[in-house]
């Protein structure tokens, strides 16, 4: 996938830009979560016996309530989410490419404090979800799906006419990709429960990222702040949040006259309107 601003000037974009902090961090964790798994897959021997190998990982940190969450080991609601399958290296890649994808917009929306608050909301409320239903029970379940699938649906509900090339071929709005999806997990949730994929965390997870974007201000109020920052940090902060704001305002500023140009076409725009398109698109070509 693909999205892009400025399709009325000939400029499609790759991607949403440069990284955001909390997006960073979120990549840097579970790749390294996963070099460690892949570290006890070499020196434990189980390229050897792949089909007998048991990743210790897994048995402490997936998610399994029959055998862990139920007996005690109650951090698995959490610590699941930063494993993924050494079966396939896609199952990572699809995950960190999908929070890159969309979750620097998203962050850019929100501000950090609140995306990181949703993505591990969404994450543990569907695991907590995956717990309640017995035909998952016996099952182990990790992957960070049901946390991106959240941020997946932030991206329709904050962006809902941006558009987005799907399969690098097909125009579609944010909105109806975000809710296509998750309308075919629901779908596979009903009629493939033995497929091997935790399609009730995918849901569960756009679910609860619905909850927080409804109620945000209030869950925002109720959960628990950062200590004062020192001196270098709080002007880092400061620094960090006035260029969110910027990307923040000229991005909506994008939205509104593209959304100018497709009900009234390209040449109702002002002059100070074609001048900025052009200064971005500089901009952009230059990072």
């Amino acid at each position: 996938m693909t999205d892009y601003y400025y399709k009325q000037v000939n400029t499609t974009r790759f991607g949403p830009g440069a990284l955001t902090p909390v997006v960073r961090n979120l990549l840097i964790a579970n790749c390294a979560v996963f070099a460690v798994q892949l570290f006890f897959y070499y020196s434990l021997g189980g390229y050897r016996a792949p089909m007998h190998y048991q990743d210790p990982m897994t048995l402490w940190f997936g998610l399994s309530p029959s055998l862990g969450v139920f007996h005690g080991k109650v951090w698995q609601i959490g610590t699941y989410m930063f494993l993924h399958s050494l079966d396939s290296p896609m199952h990572i890649l699809f995950n960190m490419f999908y929070l890159w994808m969309f979750g620097v917009s998203v962050e850019q929306r929100m501000g950090g404090r609140s995306f990181g608050w949703m993505y591990f909301i969404s994450g543990i409320g569907a695991g907590i979800l995956t717990c309640l239903f017995p035909p998952f029970w016996n099952s182990t379940t990790i992957g960070a799906s049901g946390a991106v699938f959240g941020v997946l649906l932030a991206y329709g509900l904050l962006f809902p006419d941006r558009m987005i090339l799907l399969f690098f071929i097909i125009p579609v709005k944010a909105i109806y990709m975000s809710l296509g999806l998750i309308a075919l997990e629901v779908m596979f949730m009903v009629t493939s429960m033995n497929d091997g994929v935790a399609h009730i965390a995918h849901v569960s997870g756009a679910l609860f990222a619905y909850l927080f974007l409804r109620y945000q201000s209030q869950i925002m109020k109720a959960v628990p702040k950062a200590p004062p920052p020192g001196p270098v940090q709080a002007i880092q902060r400061v620094k960090e949040k006035v260029e969110q704001l910027s990307e923040a305002e000229e991005q909506h500023r994008i939205d509104e006259i593209l959304d100018k140009i497709n009900k009234e076409g390209m040449h109702t725009l002002s002059r100070s309107d074609r001048a900025f398109l052009k200064r971005r698109a500089k901009r952009r070509d230059k990072n």
